[in-house]
């Protein structure tokens, strides 16, 4: 039996009193691939938020089987501004901020794996969104996580880096065992991918 990353068991989040997402349940292991789709405002960023442990858990359980630290998040929308006088490899360094300056070459390594070697000296403003999706990816890599959790990872990118962004994921499930949680509200995806469907804020 593959060990076992996330477990949720009637899971409910919100904030202040209420609760946006509710009665959720679903297990993540290693090698595993689960895709969250639902149309915008059907609750998949509350929950990631949630899984995350960003906001309230209002009720049910939610067992995490990894450390903190061995969770890679790739967010909707980049936290790097635009401006910033970064290279994509410096970009990349930031998932190692512990050992920073150092990191080198893992961030490099980890820029290989997403296919942006050739643009690590580039700044990470010029970048196109699809390149600056995959250099945040490979921010995400670079702490080797157990468990990759990303916040629709293909939205506003062209659909030759979508195909490659979702073959890339799958890679890191069948190659190195990596689980990964994805939201995405469109349907391009592998119609075999294991789904939750949420609506409304409740599995459908």
């Amino acid at each position: 039996m593959s060990r076992l990353l996330l477990e949720l068991a009637a899971a409910s989040f919100g904030y202040g009193a209420g609760f946006a997402v509710e009665n959720i349940s679903f297990t993540i292991s290693v090698g595993d691939f689960l895709l969250l789709t639902g149309v915008n405002g059907s609750g998949k960023t509350t929950l990631i938020r949630g899984v995350l442990g960003l906001i309230r858990r209002t009720g049910g359980e939610l067992r995490r089987h990894l450390p903190t630290g061995r969770i890679g998040y790739v967010p909707q929308e980049s936290t790097i501004y635009p401006d910033i006088p970064a290279t994509a490899l410096d970009v990349a360094r930031i998932g190692l901020a512990a050992s920073w300056p150092g990191g080198r070459e893992k961030a490099a390594a980890a820029l290989r794996t997403v296919g942006m070697q050739e643009m690590a000296n580039i700044r990470f403003g010029r970048l196109s969104g699809g390149q600056k999706r995959r250099v945040l990816l490979a921010k995400a890599l670079v702490g080797d996580p157990l468990l990759l959790i990303l916040d629709e990872p293909t939205a506003n990118v062209d659909r030759d880096t979508e195909a490659k962004i979702e073959a890339l994921l799958h890679r890191l499930t069948a190659e190195f065992g990596v689980g990964v949680l994805a939201a995405s509200h469109a349907g391009t995806w592998d119609a075999d991918a294991r789904r939750v469907h949420l609506r409304g804020g409740r599995m459908a």
